[in-house]
């Protein structure tokens, strides 16, 4: 840690510093992990064929909304922790699968918010495919 994460916290900061220690701990990777399996799992079962109104469409949908959920909050503990980019070499964005995760999260978030009808988002969407890259090159 050094500088300020976001030019508000200091490294001296409480919670900044209870943050450093929860993404530093090896749980902490482990939880992630195990979800990026889950949500690599339930997109290879997600099918565009699938009845719109069917039990297992619902699931996957509230499934994916909580998952996104999970990895915004990571990326915002993450970017507390570390700092965006102007934190040195541990800074959120100098790591390129941070990058990776931060496109990730920001296409799931415009997904939401502009529906899924959108092409261009639906084209986006296949990037999400590579986060189990993270999970192959980290193991």
């Amino acid at each position: 840690m050094q500088g300020k994460s976001l030019y508000l916290f200091n490294v001296n900061n409480s919670l900044r510093r209870s943050i450093y220690n929860i993404v530093n701990h090896p749980y902490f990777d482990n939880c992630i992990l195990a979800l990026i399996i889950l949500s690599t799992i339930l997109a290879a079962i997600e099918n565009p064929l699938l009845d719109q109104k069917s039990k297992l469409l619902k699931f996957l949908k509230i499934t994916d909304i909580i998952i996104v959920v999970v990895f915004t909050l990571e990326m915002i503990m993450k970017i507390l922790a570390f700092g965006l980019f102007f934190n040195g070499k541990d800074s959120y964005l100098k790591d390129t699968w941070n990058i990776l995760d931060f496109t990730i999260v920001l296409i799931s978030l415009s997904e939401f918010a502009l529906g899924e009808g959108v092409s261009v988002i639906k084209l986006l969407r296949t990037v999400r495919s590579l986060r189990p890259l993270k999970l192959v090159t980290t193991n």
